[in-house]
């Protein structure tokens, strides 16, 4: 079903508002978006946020438009350019949380801190008011309280007065202070509807977006809650309901229950709209059929597909690298499930101490004392995915619990009679207190898997750092050309309108950084004789150096900036050799040395070069075939911001750098001369861009919906499929050395990708369509000949013969 507008899904384009790329540059884009063959621009949170922030999902007040983007006046010009060209607006929200940085900067926290429980806000977060004397716990101060209440200055705000802490946190007083002394200033304090306490400690009393205390859990199963958050929503889909085309909704997990949510917002926003969530998926785990939405945001394709480019071989010679190298010969799951408890004994112990509240209430069950905390977390390490949906999931998610259990009981046998009884609650609760705990625990997994697995494991275990994406397993292994089948036949099937992506403003790499290290996985001796020369050469443990080298070549060129700045945040998230909380700033000095030392060895950087050399035009060709897939396989592609050349990005905030748009509108401009192998002969960003264009007119030429039927090849290298009047041939792993062809469906076909080619029908060989260089074509049928080139279609026609 078509969205109000009737307009067809075709391809996504992400762009990150920034206080520099905000609405008005996003306006002036629109032309170039159409050209290009875009059908959706797909906007980051477009609602007021901290101040100066560059990724906007920190929002403060979640009824305005945020006015350092141009207010709702210049989203009001972006809408009517997007008119005026024919695209629509997906639109990202963020229904879990809101931002209490600066507290007096979301009117409804402030309310809460000013009138406790009395506030008209008070239902808005998740705040358990029976506990902590019915206050508000702010793990804000950087002293012991004595010593923090003679930093303490009283000051006037418009609606009543305020008290200032040393670090420049303002928060609201519910009694006049004025002409205090700091004595008496505390005495004001103990009558506050909130507590201060250190910021070290576990105390906490509401719900954090992960670990996070200036992030705070919003109740939006509260329908007044809902209402009053999804009000912009509701007035801008009133205002342009034949613009706003999509919803993407946040961290879906982190609600109280994302079934009753999303069937209420799929009602909100009407049936022909998409409705995409951020979710992660793990192995085989796929969407709950009962969920009224389109899909995902993409991660699960972005790891099939560089499940498909990695060499299996060369993989497993790079993982006993790592190991010789690093002495760790542990199995990847092994440290997760390390990182996972870890997490949950640290950052993540209010939470557990939360739970541990609400089971402990009937002794009968043995879980009295610290036995409840114990299970929680052997419990939730045991898991294996991000959460679970009861009550909504049934039998299929209490089979995930207690599966989890047997492995959480075989790891830790002296704990098997607590861990049954937590099982007992979280399966058939039955009173208020059971209720609440399934809640907690089924909001506490997500976070700790995305703490204790994405950022701590996957920053510890990187053999081949291109297999670290979220979601992902660096231990897996590689994907046939027959699971690619699967996964598309199952997804045409399911979520024919589901986000497809290699890139995001989340992911740890950009796919051409992931293209770049997998083709590394082809040449194994080549990396395992780099690695000996340079690894002892670097003063630092021998991951981080692991670390060093595969992001100086996937990134390559990279100044000394870069490069320290991401490994300072790498070993932070790893939170083995510094952290966060505790940085270790003679070691981070010592890599930023390191890497300053190695950018400026002229032996290093010929060394790069010349591996760089053996690997680039895999590298080129993979990230290529990460295009073509990504925009012809079941789904809606998704461009992020610049990716439509190369992108070398890093993990944020290196993939939010600056872009010169100017340039890329030359480069389309300069792709409608060539076909892609002419524009390869020129630079890669030409025949990027080329090979995006011509797939795009393509798939706008096909129309909605396409029906996905895999080709028959003989050879399990060769990826092929048709896809309405497309067909799709691309070897993603190594050249067949042996004579391999298609038996392509009825009529003549003519690849859109190449110009001067004969029309192919029948049996083809596979060199007949593609190269070992370029091994990917896109076949059209004759039908739709002149549609789908960057040029004329007279030109097309003489081209073609």
């Amino acid at each position: 079903m078509n969205p109000p507008s009737g307009r067809t899904f075709v391809a996504a384009y992400r762009f990150q508002l920034t206080p520099e790329d905000d609405f008005g540059v996003a306006s002036r884009l629109v032309p170039y978006l159409r050209t290009i063959g875009i059908s959706h621009l797909y906007l980051s949170p477009i609602a007021e946020a901290e101040l100066g922030s560059r990724h906007g999902y920190d929002i403060t007040d979640p009824t305005r438009v945020r006015d350092e983007l141009g207010g709702a006046e210049a989203l009001d010009q972006l809408c009517i350019e997007l008119e005026r060209h024919g695209l629509g607006l997906i639109i990202d929200i963020v229904p879990n949380h809101l931002s209490i940085a600066t507290p007096e900067r979301n009117p409804w926290f402030w309310d809460v801190l000013r009138h406790g429980r009395a506030s008209e806000h008070a239902d808005a977060f998740d705040i358990d008011w029976d506990g902590a004397d019915g206050k508000v716990v702010l793990p804000v101060l950087t002293q012991q309280l004595n010593d923090e209440l003679r930093c303490l200055t009283p000051s006037d705000a418009d609606d009543g007065p305020v008290i200032e802490l040393s670090t420049g946190l303002r928060l609201p007083v519910s009694v006049a202070i004025d002409g205090m002394q700091p004595p008496a200033i505390g005495e004001v304090l103990e009558a506050q509807p909130y507590r201060l306490v250190p910021w070290q400690s576990t105390e906490r009393n509401q719900r954090r977006f992960f670990e996070i205390d200036s992030l705070a859990g919003v109740a939006v199963e509260s329908e007044r809650v809902r209402l009053a958050r999804h009000a912009l929503l509701a007035e801008l889909l009133e205002r342009w309901p034949h613009v706003i085309d999509g919803v993407r909704v946040d961290h879906v997990d982190g609600l109280a229950d994302p079934d009753d949510y999303l069937t209420w917002l799929r009602h909100f926003i009407g049936d022909g709209r998409l409705l995409l969530v951020e979710k992660i998926l793990v192995g085989d785990e796929t969407l709950p059929d009962r969920w009224p939405i389109d899909g995902t945001t993409g991660y699960e394709f972005a790891r099939l597909v560089d499940r498909l480019l990695v060499d299996g071989d060369g993989w497993d010679r790079m993982r006993a690298l790592w190991a010789r190298a690093t002495g760790d010969e542990r199995r990847y799951e092994v440290i997760e499930h390390e990182a996972i408890d870890e997490v949950l004994r640290d950052r993540l112990r209010p939470e557990v101490e939360r739970i541990q509240r609400c089971v402990q209430h009937d002794p009968s069950l043995t879980l009295s004392g610290e036995q409840g905390a114990e299970a929680t977390v052997a419990l939730t390490a045991a898991l294996g995915r991000y959460r679970t949906y009861l009550p909504s999931g049934g039998d299929d998610d209490v089979a995930v619990i207690r599966a989890a259990a047997d492995r959480a009981i075989a790891d830790a046998p002296a704990l098997a009679t607590p861990i049954a009884a937590l099982v007992s609650i979280l399966t058939t609760p039955t009173d208020d207190d059971d209720r609440q705990a399934q809640t907690l625990f089924q909001q506490l997994t997500g976070p700790a898997l995305a703490k204790g697995g994405e950022d701590r494991a996957l920053y510890r275990y990187l053999p081949l750092a291109a297999m670290n994406e979220v979601g992902g397993d660096p231990g897996g292994r590689p994907a046939s050309t027959a699971d690619f089948h699967r996964w598309a036949i199952e997804t045409q099937d399911r979520h024919p309108r589901t986000l497809l992506t290699t890139s995001t403003h989340d992911t740890k790499r950009s796919g051409d950084v992931r293209a770049r290290l997998l083709a590394l996985s082809h040449k194994p001796d080549i990396w395992a004789s780099f690695v000996g020369t340079w690894l002892p050469k670097l003063d630092l443990h021998p991951a981080d150096g692991l670390l060093l080298l595969q992001s100086a070549i996937g990134a390559w060129p990279i100044d000394r900036e870069r490069l320290t700045d991401y490994l300072i945040k790498a070993v932070r998230e790893g939170a083995e050799r510094s952290s966060w909380i505790e940085p270790d700033t003679d070691y981070e000095a010592t890599l930023a040395a390191t890497a300053a030392s190695c950018l400026d060895n002229a032996a290093f950087r010929a060394a790069i070069e010349a591996l760089l050399e053996t690997i680039e035009e895999r590298a080129q060709a993979g990230s290529l075939i990460h295009a073509l897939l990504r925009l012809t396989a079941p789904g809606v592609g998704d461009l992020y911001r610049g990716d439509e050349v190369r992108d070398l990005s890093l993990v944020d905030p290196d993939n939010r750098r600056p872009l010169d748009w100017s340039r890329l509108a030359a480069v389309s401009a300069d792709s409608t001369e060539h076909d892609v192998p002419s524009a390869w002969e020129v630079s890669f960003d030409l025949a990027k861009m080329t090979l995006i264009r011509r797939t795009l007119a393509s798939r706008q030429a096909q129309g909605s919906p396409l029906d996905y039927e895999p080709l028959a090849t003989g050879n399990g290298r060769i990826l092929a499929y048709r896809r309405g009047n497309m067909v799709v041939v691309t070897v993603p792993g190594t050249w067949p050395t042996e004579e391999a062809s298609i038996l392509l469906p009825d009529g003549e076909w003519h690849d859109a990708l190449r110009d001067g080619r004969p029309m192919v029908s029948g049996r083809v060989g596979l060199r007949q369509l593609a190269d070992p260089r370029l091994p990917l074509a896109l076949l059209t049928h004759a039908g739709q000949l002149g549609r789908t080139t960057g040029r004329s279609s007279a030109n097309s026609r003489a081209a073609s013969g």
